[in-house]
């Protein structure tokens, strides 16, 4: 697990936040780990996004359109 500061402001807890570092390092990349980048990048904690993409070894790809909506591959 990497240690992420200010956890509470994505709505997580430290054991929350192991749970997802380990399903990012098993590439068991879902809908609970696409939802964390996306509440992430909104608040523009591009941290999160990227420990959890250098995490599974992927590239993460967030777009943000015009009214707030965000895709995440």
């Amino acid at each position: 697990m990497i240690a992420i500061p200010d956890l509470d402001q994505l709505e997580l807890d430290e054991e929350a936040w192991s749970q997802l570092c380990t399903m990012a390092s098993e590439r068991h990349i879902g809908d609970e780990i696409m939802e964390i980048q996306a509440k992430a990048a909104l608040l523009g904690r591009w941290d999160v996004v990227y420990v959890l993409s250098r995490l599974a070894g992927l590239e993460t790809s967030v777009l943000i359109d015009a009214e707030d909506n965000v895709s995440v591959d």
